[in-house]
């Protein structure tokens, strides 16, 4: 086998049961206080566990089929996780008692961020010198990644001639404003946010980019947060609410409760109609992205 792809994320927990052992990966043994295991096992149990392992595994499997097409066992893909199974010291394991001669790190999300650099160190950690390790690059800007999200997003626009025209909120994961390369991932995903834009022909004022899921202090994190901007919307009349992942791949907690539970509640509750496009998972077009940013790696990967 010429070379193994690591596909990471930051992980999470399975269910409300996994929660503790979850959080203190998160923290590095610092305690955790009993009200945050009781809130987050309380969002888990809201929606019955998270897919984001399940998914990643197919998504995985789909991305090797795309990359060995003919199964010469040229390429192994394998799904590694910052803080939950599969983690990514066994992943690499794996990798190299295959007979990897490289390792590619690819993290699903299309912008790079300060959690990139964690991950590149966790591998390289784990590869101890054993083979070169290729860092794939952002592929915020993809266009089939950016004509999948438009097409589900456009007919969630359509409405009837009566009807409110709809304001898109694109939203990311916030991140602190002093963690390195913030400034960066800031501008990428503002780089997303603004291509699909274009491509559903929105106007200036119909459409805002928003952070989601901090934790911390507002004035430390990036925004606006969208929690600000929907009643800030719905004081300006606005009465339908599209809302865009454009960091968020997969289905998991920030999505399926953070924006799902809490931003659908904000938004009813404040007299609008809640709408997001359904999350690209495992989408053929997806992989083709993830293909792509593979075979963009520096190196001989």
């Amino acid at each position: 086998m010429s070379h193994g792809v690591l596909l990471l994320s930051f992980g999470s927990a399975r269910d409300e049961d996994d929660v503790p052992a979850y959080l203190d990966r998160v923290r590095r043994g610092r305690p955790v206080p009993a009200a945050l295991v009781a809130d987050l096992r309380a969002r888990y149990r809201r929606i019955g566990g998270s897919p984001l392992a399940d998914i990643t595994r197919r998504q995985a499997m789909l991305l090797q089929l795309r990359l060995d097409p003919r199964g010469r066992g040229d390429v192994l893909v394998r799904p590694a996780m910052l803080h939950a199974a599969p983690e990514i010291p066994d992943a690499v394991a794996d990798l190299l008692g295959a007979g990897a001669r490289c390792l590619v790190t690819l993290p699903l999300a299309p912008q790079v961020s300060p959690h990139h650099a964690a991950y590149e160190a966790a591998v390289r950690e784990a590869v101890a010198g054993r083979a070169p390790v290729h860092v794939a690059g952002s592929w915020h800007r993809h266009p089939v990644l950016l004509g999948a999200i438009a097409r589900r997003t456009a007919p969630l626009l359509a409405a009837p001639d009566d009807a409110e025209p709809a304001v898109v909120l694109f939203t990311a994961h916030s991140l602190p404003l002093g963690a390195p390369g913030v400034e960066t991932y800031r501008h990428q995903v503002g780089e997303t946010a603004a291509d699909l834009a274009g491509r559903l022909g929105l106007e200036p004022g119909a459409w805002r980019m928003v952070f989601q899921s901090r934790s911390g202090p507002a004035e430390d994190w990036l925004g606006p947060d969208i929690g600000d901007a929907i009643p800030e919307l719905a004081a300006t009349g606005c009465r339908r609410l599209v809302v865009v992942p454009v960091q968020f791949m997969t289905d998991h907690l920030e999505v399926l409760y953070d924006l799902d539970v809490a931003a659908r509640a904000a938004a009813e509750a404040a007299g609008m109609r809640y709408l997001r496009p359904g999350s690209l998972n495992a989408a053929p077009e997806l992989i083709q992205a993830l293909a792509d940013a593979v075979a963009a790696a520096p190196g001989d990967a």
